[in-house]
């Protein structure tokens, strides 16, 4: 038999599960997850075990829902239209370590957030909206680890913000989502200040769009840090990202590989009146219809690229209108140590003479191993692992 204290004494006579102070669990203390929200106070943590529970929530105080063994263990679903998850909270609800599934709604499929909430570590698949088939963003919320697949929307197939929102999109993964505008994230217009986005360690694959594979931005802002835009696309322009007649905005040390446009900016297209800084960015084997297999710019744009690395974009590197800052080169270097032949980038006999000439001039290029000048065979077997094993490419 369970042992309650003094606070616990009163609910329990009238029929209500005992709660220990400042934590709650689902299915333990309350069947529902709902119940349980209803039944916490700010500053409580909610903690669901496995298992699959039926929406929609309403998250609307500052408790923490978390599960107890993540997301593919534990599914919020909700088929009945409408988001699963609704998030209005200013005091710090944080929504952690759920599957969240199903959901059809004109705003966030998904989720629904708005205000200073936080969502970590979560899978959200499978939803859509007219707007955020994921999720849609009002307030200055944060996404922290969340993972984003096979969603589907007008604006926005993973994540739309809505006017003037703020958000911080941190370490997120978005992968097969689709819309007509932003298949990844769109960051539409504001009324006020404007909205903004702020995307960190960000990896985007396989997205798509009519226009801005990946990421969309109309008449607002984004910072892109670090991240990764792999094999997205667009029927039109922007096969990574499009920005139209955004505020400034800046990408920095981000990687753009294999996507395409049917007609301009493989990568990036820079559209209107649009301010874009790109710096120590690598973007390569790009590819769009008409112009810019690596970045396009119109020439109402301001596009200022600086210490990137650009090669094997087809039809051209970077097209348009653009301020060069120095330190860009367009000529790929090397895979790796054993890519030690032009042309670089790929592996062939040019390799294999070069290693033999240099290994035989005991030349230090050719010192792959320790001891450090030895020349011996662990130098050659490393070199022929590093060469048979295309770089770990």
């Amino acid at each position: 038999m369970r042992n309650c204290n003094a606070a616990c004494l009163l609910p329990l006579l009238a029929g209500t599960a005992c709660v220990t102070a400042g934590q709650i669990h689902v299915p333990a203390d309350f069947q529902a997850i709902q119940a349980a929200i209803d039944a916490a106070t700010a500053g409580d943590e909610i903690i669901v075990a496995p298992g699959t529970y039926s929406g929609p929530i309403n998250l609307s105080k500052g408790v923490v829902l978390r599960s107890e063994n993540g997301p593919d263990e534990t599914v919020l679903q909700w088929s009945g239209g409408g988001s699963v998850v609704v998030i209005e909270s200013n005091d710090g609800a944080t929504l952690a370590g759920f599957t969240v599934t199903g959901g059809n709604a004109q705003n966030g499929g998904g989720l629904f957030v708005a205000g200073d909430a936080v969502v970590a570590d979560c899978i959200v698949r499978g939803n859509t909206a007219t707007n955020g088939g994921g999720a849609f963003l009002v307030g200055s919320p944060t996404l922290s680890g969340v993972s984003f697949e096979d969603n589907n929307a007008g604006a926005g197939g993973a994540v739309c913000l809505g006017p003037d929102a703020d958000a911080v999109i941190d370490n997120c993964a978005f992968s097969n989502n689709s819309a007509d505008t932003g298949g990844g994230v769109y960051v539409g217009p504001g009324v006020g200040a404007g909205t903004f986005a702020v995307v960190g360690a960000g990896s985007f694959e396989t997205n798509s769009a009519d226009r801005g594979g990946g990421l969309f931005v109309a008449c607002g802002g984004v910072e892109v840090d670090q991240s990764v835009f792999e094999a997205n696309s667009a029927v039109s322009d922007g096969g990574a990202v499009e920005l139209l007649d955004a505020l400034p905005s800046t990408i920095r040390e981000t990687r753009f590989e294999n996507n395409n446009a049917d007609e301009r900016g493989g990568a990036v297209r820079v559209s209107g009146i649009s301010d874009l800084l790109i710096s120590n960015g690598t973007v390569t084997r790009n590819t769009a219809g008409r112009a810019g297999g690596g970045i396009d710019s119109d020439p109402g744009a301001t596009l200022s690229v600086g210490g990137s690395t650009l090669f094997g974009n087809q039809p051209a590197d970077i097209e348009g209108q653009w301020n060069d800052l120095g330190g860009n080169s367009f000529e790929q270097g090397p895979l790796c140590d054993a890519d030690l032949a032009a042309p670089f980038g790929i592996l062939d006999m040019n390799d294999i003479m070069a290693f033999i000439a240099l290994f035989s001039a005991e030349d230090p290029a050719a010192d792959f191993a320790l001891p450090e000048g030895a020349f011996d065979l662990l130098d050659v077997v490393t070199f022929l692992n590093q060469y048979t094993g295309g770089c770990g490419q």
